[in-house]
């Protein structure tokens, strides 16, 4: 697998998805630094397809998942500095290759974008529910798993099909 000779530019696109992974991976620390102390002994851990809390745990374990949606930030940025780590679909041509790479950095930080705000929001409704809020988890993430997984594939379709269309 190639990798790229010079590092590749960050598009408005790419810096816009960036800042918005902080920034909903701060409003999730902020959030769990604010209400922690409020927050009962036991929590729900899990939720069923039905959006309802089907298991609970200790407290700190809002820490996990708070690690894990503040986590993918530098995973992200690992993966964009080691390119040859990424699964490339296709063969990179030489032609083409900064396009390509250009559109998978901008596809991983649109994962990654997505995967923080998911997880926040549950986070936040996690901290909701214990918190005694009536909540049913289960139309958002039902919506939200697919949309997840697939604008990510119809983005990098798209920005492909337009390449090689030159």
């Amino acid at each position: 697998m190639k990798i790229p000779k010079e590092p590749i530019a960050l598009t408005k696109t790419d810096f816009v998805l960036e800042a918005c992974t902080i920034l909903t991976s701060v409003f999730a620390i902020f959030f769990v630094a604010i209400n922690y102390s409020s927050l009962p002994d036991t929590i729900p851990t899990h939720f069923g397809f039905n959006g309802k809390p089907d298991a609970y745990g200790n407290k700190l374990m809002i820490f996990l998942l708070l690690g894990i949606c503040v986590a993918i930030y530098p995973l992200q940025k690992l993966s964009i500095k080691y390119p040859a780590f990424i699964n490339y679909p296709f063969e990179i041509e030489e032609k083409n290759e900064i396009a390509h790479f250009q559109i998978a950095f901008t596809t991983v930080r649109l994962i990654t974008f997505l995967s923080a705000l998911l997880l926040s929001y549950l986070v936040v409704v996690t901290i909701l529910i214990a918190q005694g809020l009536h909540l049913n988890l289960a139309f958002p993430i039902v919506l939200s798993i697919p949309l997840v997984l697939l604008v990510p594939i119809a983005y990098t379709v798209y920005k492909r099909n337009r390449i090689s269309g030159q």
